[in-house]
């Protein structure tokens, strides 16, 4: 199910449109492979779901949703 929680480096923390969910973008040290997980946008959310990590330990900064992401759920992370 979840990792235990280990200390990373939030890069970017962006609200799922639409929802009550959160992508947040981490690293666990500098210029190192990314992972994105999504977790419940509230207070008493103690744990997330790995959603991806970054292919070949490639690093990203951002996190992008299409303009019609509620039609078709395209998420872009780069």
């Amino acid at each position: 199910m979840l990792d235990k929680y280990r200390p990373a480096f939030t890069i970017l923390v962006a609200a799922i449109p639409g929802s009550d969910q959160m992508f947040a973008l981490t690293q666990p040290r500098p210029y190192s492979a990314s992972t994105v997980v999504r977790f419940k946008d509230s207070p008493d959310t103690a744990e997330s779901i790995k959603v991806m990590e970054t292919p070949d330990g490639g690093t990203a900064y951002d996190i992008a949703f299409h303009p019609k992401f509620a039609d078709n759920g395209f998420v872009y992370v780069g």
